[in-house]
């Protein structure tokens, strides 16, 4: 289904979402890595490569924007997708998808829409192209 996602880095400090997001992604025959944190997950790329990251909007620490400002300060131009269960998200999109992330996504995430931001990852070169969209559910 994916030709180019490989590694898929989940990043969500509720214990919840990173199994579901796992099981989601597991279905579609890839083995995503999972954090709790943005520290852990820095941590992580400082020796390893990604293709996507799925990554909550707010976590302790380090939360998903300065997260993506690492990665981009570190030339790591893969997708980032975000995921929020804020109401207020939309007022704060801008400091992401202003960056060059792949998608935002309001929880409780329909698996139908984070496979279509999967396939719109997989689609693009992030090195090249910038792909800004917001997924909601209808």
């Amino acid at each position: 289904m994916f030709n180019n996602l490989k590694n898929i880095l989940i990043v969500d400090d509720s214990p919840d979402y990173r199994f579901l997001f796992e099981t989601l992604i597991t279905q579609h025959g890839l083995s995503p890595i999972c954090m709790k944190d943005g520290d852990k997950a820095i941590e992580y790329l400082k020796s390893h490569s990604v293709d996507v990251i799925i990554t909550d909007f707010r976590m302790p620490k380090v939360d998903g924007i300065e997260l993506l400002h690492w990665c981009r300060a570190h030339d790591i131009l893969c997708p980032v997708i975000f995921t929020t269960a804020e109401d207020n998200i939309f007022a704060r999109e801008e400091l992401a998808l202003g960056d060059c992330c792949a998608t935002l996504m309001r929880k409780p995430v329909d698996a139908r829409l984070l496979q279509a931001a999967l396939e719109a990852a997989d689609r693009f070169d992030h090195h090249r192209d910038c792909v800004h969209s917001t997924f909601k559910a209808a």
